[in-house]
């Protein structure tokens, strides 16, 4: 793997976190609507779905950031004969 790799494999790694969750939080939004669960339960799990998204929202502009900084270093390099 090349260094300048290592930043976004790692924000990429990181966004699968929430991604886990949020897939998680579906999951148990379903299983408590088919028990028929109180409004609360299935609020509580809405929430935390948005919650993981505005997170991974967080971590993919990182990546855009993080791209935009290779890129710019990528031109600034001297090219080689």
């Amino acid at each position: 793997m090349h260094s300048h790799q290592g930043p976004i494999h790692q924000l990429v790694h990181d966004a699968r976190r929430p991604l886990n969750n949020i897939s998680m939080q579906a999951e148990l939004l379903k299983l408590l609507a088919n028990k028929g669960a109180d409004e609360s339960q299935l609020i509580d799990a809405a929430d935390k779905i948005v919650r993981y998204c505005k997170e991974c929202s967080q971590i993919l502009e990182a990546v855009s950031e993080q791209a935009e900084a290779d890129a710019a270093s990528a031109g600034r390099r001297p090219q080689q004969s």
